[in-house]
């Protein structure tokens, strides 16, 4: 089944006091719906927010009604602010407009600089109006606070609808409870990257209570093919692409097909059959970032121990996945002899799965090389995989030296969870890169965060030996666009970090990038196939 009609909670439009805007003006926003197949958005302006609400807000109002399209594809967003009932006559006029128009409120308790409950003021006199509640979980001065003031004005206004948007993995649980203890507490899925997250919600609060949305631009597609591969019903779908919007709002679909499709699509084949529900069938993909067993720190699946393996394979086989490069859980945070006994074990010979040996610096003095031959003499380990981050080690430690050595003799990759922290930051690496040029080093998340992204092109550039990992690296606006035109189609290598991640999200949001498909198939196996390739097997 192919989705369409999508409704958007998460559009705005406006330039701020940080300079370009991913939206600067609505033919921007426009573009983007007509891309990805977006019938509608909710929209705020962005001078609403970093200026003034009333101020904006009218602006946005006489810019939507200066042309059709943009009054029957945008939905204004005001946004409010406590000092609104200080000033004269906004509440009024603003509770004018919402009678008469469709009523969605925006609030940015961090950015406004006022505490969640501060609201409840404004909320009471635009009451009569019925509105809908909308508020980014990035934007929240105090998390914890806020999340708890939330709850309790979704109490307060029980007829009140109150949707949160822009949740990600490290979120996830808090969101859960919020929507255990407020039934009108809702959820987009803008940033539900995390596997099974839809199909959890659905099963504990009903689609009723899940709305679409789509977060940096750079993200793309990725919502869409989270929700088109989730494995709840097509009427479920349904509800949470555009259903429960119009309902909301009390509106009808546009029946007239008002989506333009691009030029580009005629490039995009691949990004259509994800579209239509299909498995990749006319490249081959590897998935060259992954993980195996039980997890914790905010993690939430319904599976236990490695029945996410097998949950793995079924999703692999509906995406056209082929092969998967794993890391195991008890290897990266036990003893990593014991786990990457215990995952070899499990799954040699296995004709879809093959192993990342963990190498722990805080286990160094057990992970010699005579240890090291054992597993990679055998069959299913076919490169490092490192955690500094979580393990609290910086790569410049040496300690690590037993893998960098190892790995340039023997030619193997090593998978580094990197970020831009005091731990992996790309930069980091440069003396490492450049002694073992035998070892290719895939920079896990290509970096982590907008500087880390940075940091991760310069030193591919800089280096054969280098590339950049695709799997999270949606934390920054930084649009890969822009980053395949830097470091060319040969040095990306695809991954997607399930079994945590939900693969179809990353494959979507990477087989979306608005670029010819031609640009993006080498990253998809090839690149990492070239790697495998170069390795050779030690002596027992």
């Amino acid at each position: 089944m192919k989705l369409t009609g999508f409704f958007d909670v998460n559009g705005f439009i406006g330039k701020g006091f940080a300079g370009e805007s991913e939206y600067p003006d609505i033919e921007k926003l426009l573009e983007k719906m007509n891309y990805l197949g977006i019938e509608r958005s909710i929209a705020w302006s962005i001078e609403a927010r970093d200026n003034n609400p009333y101020t904006g807000n009218k602006k946005l109002i006489e810019l939507l009604a200066s042309k059709k399209e943009y009054k029957d594809r945008i939905i204004p967003a005001f946004v409010i602010t406590p000092s609104m009932v200080f000033e004269k006559g906004v509440v009024k006029d603003t509770l004018a407009y919402l009678k008469k128009h469709n009523a969605v409120l925006r609030i940015f308790p961090a950015t406004s600089r006022f505490s969640m409950i501060c609201i409840e003021r404004v909320l009471t006199e635009l009451k009569s109006a019925n509105p809908i509640v909308l508020w980014s979980y990035r934007d929240a001065g105090n998390r914890e606070l806020d999340s708890l003031q939330f709850v309790e004005l979704a109490k307060k206004f029980p007829k009140t609808k109150f949707i949160v948007t822009e949740v990600m993995w490290g979120q996830f649980t808090t969101l859960l409870d919020m929507m255990w203890r407020a039934p009108n507490i809702m959820l987009d899925i803008s940033w539900l990257h995390m596997r099974d997250a839809i199909k959890i919600l659905c099963g504990h609060f009903g689609a009723e209570r899940v709305v679409f949305g789509t977060g940096y631009k750079s993200h793309y597609g990725a919502a869409i093919a989270g929700l088109n591969f989730a494995e709840i019903t097509d009427g479920e779908k349904e509800l949470i692409a555009h259903g429960n919007m119009e309902k909301c709002l009390g509106l009808k679909p546009l029946r007239k097909c008002c989506v333009r499709e691009p030029e580009l699509l005629s490039k995009k084949d691949l990004w259509k059959t994800l579209l239509d529900g299909k498995a990749i069938e006319r490249v081959d993909i590897i998935d060259a970032h992954a993980h195996s067993g039980a997890s914790t720190r905010g993690w939430t699946f319904e599976d236990r121990g490695l029945e996410d393996v097998e949950a793995m394979r079924k999703s692999s086989k509906r995406l056209g996945i082929k092969r998967v490069f794993i890391s195991h859980h008890p290897a990266l945070f036990c003893d990593p002899v014991e786990g990457n006994l215990e995952i070899e074990n499990a799954l040699k010979g296995d004709d879809m799965y093959s192993g990342y040996f963990v190498f722990n610096p805080n286990y160094h003095e057990k992970l010699k090389a005579p240890l090291l031959n054992e597993f990679f003499s055998r069959d299913f380990f076919k490169g490092f995989k490192l955690l500094p981050s979580y393990w609290k080690v910086p790569v410049t430690d040496a300690r690590y030296k037993g893998a960098w050595e190892y790995a340039g003799k023997y030619k193997l990759p090593i998978l580094i969870h990197t970020w831009d922290d005091k731990y992996n930051s790309p930069a980091m690496l440069k003396g490492v890169v450049k002694k073992y040029p035998g070892a290719s080093f895939l920079l896990g998340h290509s970096g982590g965060g907008t500087g880390g992204r940075k940091e991760a092109v310069e030193l591919a550039l800089n280096n054969k030996n280098v590339y950049l990992e695709f799997c999270g690296s949606f934390t920054t606006p930084a649009d890969w666009v822009d980053t395949f035109r830097e470091v060319g189609p040969k040095k990306v290598i695809f991954g997607t970090d399930g079994s945590a991640h939900d693969q179809a999200w990353e494959l979507g949001r990477f087989l979306s990038i608005p670029v010819p498909d031609e640009k993006l198939t080498p990253a998809l196996s090839s690149n990492f196939a070239r790697i495998l390739s170069k390795a050779r097997k030690p002596r027992r």
